[in-house]
């Protein structure tokens, strides 16, 4: 059954042959009151002669439909976020938090980005102080003209970064989503450069799967090392990995975890 719109009026269409429900009209819900009137019905035949139809009943009157979290006139955010906030899902919810970078060179990753993961939008609170990002395999270096420029362009939650500045500052991010913990991460054989996911921190014991410390042969942080013994298990200066921090992981082979 065809239904046409004008302005506020439904008319048009034609309705099969019968009894009972010949049509039934749907529409979205509504933030307003609808109000449903059949008002001027004719019946037309092909011939050309219309015939006037006696509806005798009042107009209804369809309250409206406010859409709380994707259910109708449901209860709307409840979720309460780490900043204090509410939200519909963990999902929504955002945090702001800074990160501490000495002058020169900070071995960084982040456990919780923006929708706009630009190199341009993360590096803004640093200024002109930020000179260079480096990644792996990628850089992006800054002009005073022309912006951030180079091969890298936008962020990853499972990368680690080089971050260069000129003088002791902090990196702050603004509406940052959490890193879901069960990323996964794909390591190449050789030397890579990866996040931690977490805010938080983690022994590297407990944080990576059994079956995976034997074909990693060393971690690198920023200043500090560990690398991993048959017998003794992980040795070295690093101990744990902490949220905020970028790692150079050697593998003896391609992995993938989680």
């Amino acid at each position: 059954v065809g239904v046409g719109i004008s302005g506020d009026t439904a008319n048009g269409g034609e309705l099969p042959a019968g009894t009972g429900v010949l049509a039934t009209i749907y529409f979205e819900p509504s933030v307003t009151d609808i109000e449903s009137c059949l008002s001027n019905a004719v019946i037309a035949y092909s011939g050309g002669i219309d015939y006037p139809v006696s509806y005798d009943a009042e107009c209804v009157n369809i309250p409206s439909c406010l859409d709380e979290c994707g259910v109708c006139n449901g209860p709307g955010p409840t979720v309460e976020c780490a900043n204090g906030t509410f939200a519909c899902t963990e999902d929504d919810c955002t945090i702001d938090y800074c990160l501490e970078l000495h002058s020169g060179a900070n071995l960084k990753s982040f456990y919780a980005l923006p929708e706009d993961a630009s190199v341009t939008n993360m590096m803004s609170s640093l200024g002109e102080n930020a000179t260079g990002v480096i990644g792996e395999g990628v850089a992006a270096n800054y002009h005073p003209s022309l912006g951030w420029m180079g091969s890298l362009s936008t962020m990853n939650p499972t990368s680690g970064y080089w971050i260069i500045i000129d003088e002791a500052d902090d990196l702050c991010i603004d509406d940052g989503i959490p890193t879901d913990p069960a990323i996964e991460y794909t390591l190449h054989s050789g030397a890579n450069l990866i996040s931690f996911p977490l805010e938080g921190s983690a022994f590297i014991a407990d944080a990576l799967p059994d079956d995976m410390e034997a074909l990693v042969t060393g971690i690198i942080g920023e200043g500090v090392a560990a690398n991993y013994h048959p017998s003794l298990g992980w040795m070295g200066s690093l101990s744990a990995f902490s949220g905020g921090s970028g790692y150079w992981m050697l593998t003896s082979e391609a992995i993938s975890f989680s």
